[in-house]
C-alpha cells in the first residue's frame, strides 16, 4: 500500500493493538502521555506519618549527605548516631532514636574511626563484643528490674537467664539419673532370665546323665516363664531408654556449654554496671579540667595585669582517664586571648580599688571559657604533649 492511510484504516489498526510502524515504513507517532491531576484532598490523603531513626533529625528510609570542614564533628556525630541507634539509647544524642542495625562503612581512615568507636564505647559504657546469641536474654526470662539503671537491669536479666539455665540443667541431670536407674532394673531382669536358662539347661543335663525321662515343660517353671515375658517387654523399654539417654546426654552437654558461656560473660555485664555507676566520675573529671583551665587563666591574667607575666604558656598535664586524646596524658592549656580578656577584668578591678577601697569583689566577672578558643602557635612553641597530639592527628590524615 502506497500513500497515506485514510482515518478509517487507522482506527481499524488501532483496535488491533499499538502499532510499531506504519505500513509506509514510517515510525508510529508516540502515544500521548496522559497526565492526571490530583485534587488537594487526594494529595493530602496520601500522607504517611513520618518515621525517624533519630527524631527529629534523621528520617528513616532516607538518604542524607553530611558535609562540614575537617575537624568539625562529622565522624563524631556518625559514631554517636551509630551507637545510639544500635543500642536504642536516647541519652547518647539527647534525642529519641529507633533501635535497629547499623552498617558503618569507612574507607578513608579506618584507624581513626576504630579509635573513635573504642573511645566512645568506653565512655558510653557500650559492649562492642560481637553478639553470639548469649547477650540477648530470651523473652520468657523474667527478672525484677524495677528502679534499676539500664546496665543493672541488663545484669539482672542476664543473671535470671543463668538461673533458668541452671534449673533446666538440674532437671535434665535428675531425669538422666532416674533413667539410668530404670535401665539398670531392666538389665537386671534380663540377667535373671539368663540365670533361669542356665539352671534349666543344667537340670536337663543332670536328668540325661541319670537316664531319667524329662521334658522341657517340666524344666521351665512358671516363674521363669513370667520373667521371660517381663524381659521380652523390657527389651523394647531398654532400647527406648538407651536412645533417650543418648539424647538427654547430648542436651545436657549443650546446656552445660551454654551455661559455661553465660557464666564467662557475666563478669563483663557486671563490669558494665560498675562503669555505669562511675559515669559521674568522668563528668566530674571533665569539670575539674574546666575548673583548672579557668583558674590558670585567671591567675595568668592576674600576673599580666600586675605587669609580672609568667614566661611561656600555662599548660598543665593530666592523665587522660577518659581516653579523649588517644594518649596517656592530656594537656590543659590557658588560651592567651582568654588570659588577655581576664586581665582586663583584673585591671578594671584595680582601677576601681584605686578610686574606692571598698569596691566589691563581684566586679571580677570573668568571661566564660570558649571551647573553640585556641592559641595560634607554631609547632615549636607547643607543649610536648600538644606536639604528640598534633603528630597523631597528622598521622591519621596521612593514612
Amino acid at each position: 500500500m502506497n500513500g497515506p492511510l485514510d482515518p478509517a484504516e487507522i482506527d481499524r489498526l488501532s483496535s488491533l493493538g499499538e502499532p510499531t510502524a506504519w505500513s509506509n515504513g514510517q515510525a508510529a507517532p508516540p502515544k500521548p502521555v496522559q497526565i492526571r491531576l490530583k485534587t488537594l484532598a487526594e494529595f493530602c490523603q496520601e500522607y504517611v506519618a513520618l518515621a525517624y531513626a533519630v527524631e527529629p533529625v534523621v528520617r528513616a528510609s532516607s538518604l542524607y549527605t553530611l558535609t562540614a570542614r575537617t575537624g568539625h564533628g562529622k565522624t563524631a556525630f556518625l559514631v554517636a548516631a551509630t551507637l545510639a541507634i544500635a543500642t536504642g539509647r536516647p541519652d547518647i544524642l539527647g534525642l529519641e532514636v529507633t533501635q535497629g542495625r547499623v552498617a558503618f562503612l569507612t574507607f578513608e581512615n579506618p584507624d581513626d574511626v576504630r579509635m573513635r568507636f573504642m573511645i566512645a564505647a568506653y565512655a558510653l559504657n557500650i559492649d562492642l563484643e560481637p553478639e553470639d546469641g548469649t547477650g540477648d536474654v530470651p523473652a520468657g526470662i523474667v527478672a525484677d528490674t524495677k528502679g534499676l539503671t539500664p546496665q543493672r537491669a541488663r545484669l539482672a536479666r542476664f543473671s535470671a537467664w543463668i538461673a533458668s539455665v541452671e534449673a533446666d540443667l538440674a532437671k535434665l541431670q535428675s531425669g538422666r539419673d532416674n533413667l539410668v536407674v530404670q535401665i539398670d532394673r531392666a538389665l537386671c531382669a534380663r540377667a535373671g532370665v539368663a540365670e533361669d536358662v542356665s539352671a534349666g539347661a543344667k537340670s536337663i543335663l543332670d536328668r540325661i546323665r541319670a537316664g531319667v525321662e524329662w521334658s522341657l515343660s517340666g524344666v521351665v517353671t512358671p516363674g521363669a516363664i513370667d520373667r521371660a515375658a517381663e524381659v521380652a517387654a523390657a527389651a523394647q523399654q531398654i532400647a527406648v531408654a538407651e536412645k533417650a539417654l543418648a539424647d538427654i546426654n547430648a542436651e545436657i552437654a549443650g546446656t552445660e556449654a551454654l551455661l559455661a558461656t553465660l557464666s564467662a560473660r557475666k563478669p563483663r555485664f557486671a563490669a558494665a554496671a560498675v562503669r555505669e555507676a562511675a559515669q559521674g566520675l568522668y563528668a566530674d573529671y571533665l569539670t575539674t579540667q574546666d575548673n583548672l583551665r579557668e583558674i590558670m587563666t585567671q591567675i595568668g591574667a592576674l600576673d599580666a595585669a600586675l605587669r609580672c607575666p609568667r614566661p611561656g604558656r600555662l599548660v598543665a598535664v593530666l592523665p587522660d582517664l577518659a581516653g579523649s586524646s588517644g594518649l596517656d596524658e592530656l594537656p590543659v592549656a590557658a588560651v592567651k586571648s582568654e588570659i588577655d580578656a581576664a586581665a582586663k577584668v583584673w585591671a578594671a578591678f584595680a582601677r576601681a580599688l584605686a578610686q574606692d577601697p571598698r569596691a566589691p569583689a563581684d566586679m571580677l566577672d570573668f568571661p566564660p571559657h570558649d571551647p573553640k578558643a585556641k592559641d595560634d602557635l607554631v609547632y615549636d612553641r607547643l607543649h610536648p604533649i600538644e606536639r604528640r597530639i598534633v603528630d597523631l592527628e597528622f598521622a591519621k590524615k596521612g593514612n
